[in-house]
């Protein structure tokens, strides 16, 4: 399966000998260029985008790791609340089996 890609990425590579193919960065450049029909608005249009890329990927960067600390603090308690439960409402037998759990809060 990898031979065959590589051998299809080989095929267009050796078919695409630097002529005539523009790269979708060079494409969107030109567009943009011949729209506004200036060279400065290139960029001038291509620097916020970059900036809204930059501050979305740090959001979901953020967010990843807020999503990550409370589910986290969220499996903690669920332990300790488990384990207190299990120390606390058990049987008389289970009570002198974990005499070390920890009291109430």
């Amino acid at each position: 399966m990898a031979d065959d890609v590589r051998d299809q990425n080989a095929d267009q590579s050796a078919d695409n000998d630097g002529r005539g193919e523009l790269s979708r960065r060079e494409f969107v450049a030109i567009s943009i260029g011949l729209y506004f029909r200036r060279l400065r608005a290139i960029p001038l249009t291509g620097i916020p985008a970059l900036i809204g890329t930059a501050v979305a990927y740090l959001a979901v960067a953020l967010g990843g790791q807020i999503v990550t600390i409370a589910a986290t603090y969220l499996a903690s308690k669920l332990a300790w609340t488990a384990t207190n439960s299990v120390c606390h409402r058990g049987t008389a037998s289970t009570r002198r089996a974990t005499a070390g759990c920890a009291s109430p809060r």
